[in-house]
């Protein structure tokens, strides 16, 4: 076997696989979804994955390998992640549309840090933004929210609050062409408008 097809087969074998940046979000997904027991789990595997249940991610944790389980149905309560501490991430699949109890509900609790780092990145079209939970329930411990929408052009429809009572430092990026649509249509508790060309994450 040459070089070169050695190198494709094992990058097709890398491929097969999500490769968790966290690792308790690994532990927990693998004990859950890895169905033929091989201790990874494939992209496969987790598109066959049509409900999140509650799923509970500890301290700091990650999830942009969310972005992989592609089968999730739009359920009300059926799709429930907790995430806790000052920093976490999220990376919704493409066929979510909506946020909250009748699509993924997402909470953050960061009760008791200051200055948290929060981010949810939507790759669909986001059309109905119920709920982004944060259970802070302090005023002075303020959390710093970013929304990156980059295939909403069209803002979506807003409940009062879709952040919480406390998220009002809030920062959304969406396509270039729409910046002056979003910021015309008053999206409560956002601070910040900023176009896709500017955002410096990964998804």
């Amino acid at each position: 076997m040459s070089m070169n097809r050695r190198r494709l087969l094992l990058r097709h074998e890398y491929d097969k696989y999500i490769h968790f940046e966290d690792k308790e979000a690994e532990r927990i997904c693998i004990e859950k979804w890895d169905k033929d027991g091989d201790g990874k789990l494939s992209k496969e595997e987790a598109a066959q994955v049509e409900y999140l249940g509650n799923l509970t991610l500890s301290k700091d944790a990650n999830f942009a390998e969310l972005q992989y389980f592609t089968g999730l149905k739009q359920i009300a309560y059926q799709n429930r992640l907790f995430l806790s501490g000052r920093a976490g991430r999220v990376v919704i699949p493409g066929q979510i549309n909506t946020t909250g109890v009748d699509g993924i509900n997402i909470v953050f609790d960061d009760r008791g840090y200051d200055n948290s780092r929060l981010e949810v990145v939507a790759l669909g079209e986001i059309r109905n933004m119920q709920y982004i939970g944060i259970t802070n329930k302090k005023e002075e411990f303020v959390p710093f929210l970013t929304i990156v929408l980059p295939n909403t052009p069209t803002p979506p429809e807003f409940s009062t609050y879709w952040c919480g009572p406390y998220a009002k430092r809030n920062t959304m990026y969406v396509p270039d062409s729409s910046v002056e649509l979003y910021k015309a249509a008053n999206v409560p508790n956002v601070e910040n408008i900023l176009p896709m060309s500017e955002y410096k994450g990964n998804y």
